[in-house]
């Protein structure tokens, strides 16, 4: 059974990558413009937003602080 998602978010270049084969034709990327820098050519609606520069003028911070640990852990259940 082939499953493709009408939807993708990403937020990192890293995420579009590996994930864009996985959207519909005609579906709707939804990508942060911040980090992703190169956007694969395929037939969807794209919608650039920066969120991790707004996150980062609205509190201070980067949107995802902790996510090189986050990503490390092991036993963080999309690591498997």
């Amino acid at each position: 059974m082939v499953r493709k998602c009408d939807i993708l978010i990403a937020m990192s270049q890293e995420a579009v990558e590996k994930n864009v084969k996985a959207l519909k034709e005609g579906g709707l990327r939804l990508i942060d413009s911040t980090n992703i820098k190169s956007v694969p050519k395929i037939k969807a609606k794209i919608f650039e937003i920066p969120a991790t520069e707004t996150s980062k003028k609205a509190l201070g911070e980067k949107l995802c602080k902790y996510d090189n640990a986050w990503r490390s852990n092991k036993n963080n259940r999309y690591n498997k």
